[in-house]
């Protein structure tokens, strides 16, 4: 591993944890105290698990809430996201990056990448009014450009490995950022999402049918709450917390959506259609509607069923066949998630008056207002974020 000699700026970026000190601290902190694990191989890059040493305190605090008890306690672990990438404005072509005999890459566009650190940090801000968004949080972002200033984070990441196969990896990357075979190392650090299990993996379970309705129920909030389609909605970046029980009223089970390399905002014709379905409690067409979009990267939705048809209704997530059409019970399964959902959201603005009331300085009323989301997030890559006025529904509620 290579000596961190030359202190390089880092471009930091709050995400969507409570901070007790600034960011830039706050992350850096967190890493030199950190033991690191390879976990995944990612949509465009490697995937390390980075968690508090015992024993010292974590400049991060929990905003999601699946229960009560879990607001505001100490977030000590974080997801540590490295992907390799070419700068198309400079004439960089994609370039092959064998990391293993098992795992390689071909290099992303840099703007690409920021695509997906803005979008994901814009759905994360849509959705966190009443403390359960659709997706995790990113408490920091960087593209490194030079050899040095992704010299100290691996070196870090080495050092704080207990296992010889992550620090492998982490020699393998260092090795071929020296040897020039990268242009660029994009960085993200997000919240762990603990608790929460692969849709793919819950296929089999008794209550697997229930877990996909969940999917369908979080893919349609994302279109018409944010006004974005995914893009890349296969099992494999759907997530349920099969534990939680706030999320739908009397019902056991939280989603969430990871990886939004793929996202895009849904053409208007589409979004409205969808919406006017939305409206009318035609839930399966609007669905439909998602593998209609190609994705940025020019690929087809419609030409790989297997992958999403589950979403679209041409293909049986539990037995794994194609289909023609939705079941006819699906429409009711969504309204009643929905129905729930809302009754929950009733709820939980219900606990917070109370125990707001009892301690305001820790808890918040919900929604959150853009007063308390603007001293937790100082914006996005490129520019500010810019948050618009919070919904009126409920704002009785909130008065109580």
């Amino acid at each position: 591993m290579t000596k961190y000699k030359k202190k390089t700026k880092i471009r930091f970026q709050k995400g969507g944890l409570m901070f007790t000190s600034k960011d830039s601290d706050a992350f850096d902190f967190f890493l030199q105290n950190s033991t690191f694990e390879y976990l995944t191989k990612g949509s465009f890059g490697i995937t390390f698990t980075a968690t508090l040493k015992p024993d010292i305190e974590s400049n991060y605090k929990r905003i999601e809430s699946n229960n009560l008890a879990d607001y505001g306690d100490p977030v000590r672990t974080l997801i540590i996201k490295i992907g390799f990438l070419h700068d198309a404005s400079k004439l960089q072509k994609e370039r092959y990056v064998p990391i293993t005999k098992t795992i390689s890459f071909v290099t992303g566009e840099i703007q690409t990448f920021i695509n997906e650190v803005n979008i994901q940090t814009d759905i994360f801000l849509k959705t966190m009014n009443y403390l359960q968004p659709i997706c995790p949080a990113i408490v920091f972002s960087n593209i490194f450009n030079d050899t040095n200033g992704i010299d100290r984070l691996l070196d870090t990441m080495f050092t704080n490995s207990e296992n010889t196969n992550t620090q492998n990896l982490i020699i393998r990357i260092s090795e071929l950022k020296q040897n020039k075979t990268i242009y660029n190392i994009g960085v993200i650090g997000m919240e762990f999402a603990d608790s929460y299990v692969l849709l793919f993996s819950l296929k089999n379970k008794p209550n697997a049918e229930l877990y996909k309705n969940m999917a369908l129920y979080i893919l349609l909030k994302l279109a018409i709450d944010t006004g974005y389609t995914h893009g890349d909605f296969h099992p494999g970046n759907i997530f349920i917390n099969i534990s939680s029980t706030n999320y739908f009223k009397d019902i056991s089970g939280k989603p969430l959506l990871i990886d939004f390399g793929q996202s895009q905002k849904i053409p208007i014709g589409i979004l409205n259609f969808m919406k006017e379905q939305y409206k009318i409690g035609n839930y399966t067409e609007a669905l439909k509607k998602l593998c209609d979009i190609d994705r940025p990267d020019e690929v087809v939705m419609k030409e790989y069923n297997s992958f999403y048809g589950f979403a679209c209704g041409t293909y049986d997530f539990k037995n794994n066949i194609a289909i023609s059409d939705f079941p006819q019970d699906i429409n009711s399964k969504i309204s009643k998630l929905i129905e729930q959902r809302e009754l929950a959201i009733d709820d939980m603005v219900n606990l917070f008056n109370v125990k707001h009331a009892e301690n305001p300085s820790k808890y918040p009323l919900l929604p959150l207002s853009n007063a308390v989301k603007k001293t937790m997030y100082s914006g996005i890559i490129g520019g500010r974020v810019k948050t618009k006025k919070i919904n009126k529904r409920r704002k009785r509620s909130r008065k109580k």
